[in-house]
């Protein structure tokens, strides 16, 4: 995963458990909601969505931090050095091609056929 689907995973997570818990806090307000929003749609709803925004960018930058961003193109390039027997890790990519070619031998799973 990229760090802004972290980000956005969590935001919505983060949203939704911070709505549960206000619906249940403000469940007295539910019969004046229309006329809420009738009234103070333009000052209540940017504040929010740049609370929202916020949240997003601290998570992502978090994400960004913590190295997520580079992670998937490390392990691809892991995998590609793997599959063409050129890897950092010599004996991981021998063992790699002895298994695709069945020749585990006395180092890994019994002897050949």
């Amino acid at each position: 995963m990229v760090p802004w689907q972290v980000a956005l995973g969590l935001t919505l997570a983060c949203g939704g458990a911070a709505g549960l818990f206000l619906m249940a806090r403000l469940e007295f307000l539910g019969p004046y909601a229309g006329a809420f929003l009738r009234e103070h749609f333009w000052t209540a709803v940017p504040p929010a969505l740049t609370a929202v925004a916020t949240v997003f960018s601290a998570i992502h930058w978090g994400a960004r931090k913590a190295g997520l961003g580079d992670l998937g193109r490390k392990v691809e390039h892991i995998g590609r050095g793997l599959a063409g027997g050129e890897a950092h890790d010599r004996e991981l990519a021998e063992a790699l091609r002895r298994d695709r070619a069945a020749e585990w031998g006395s180092r890994g799973r019994g002897t050949a056929a």
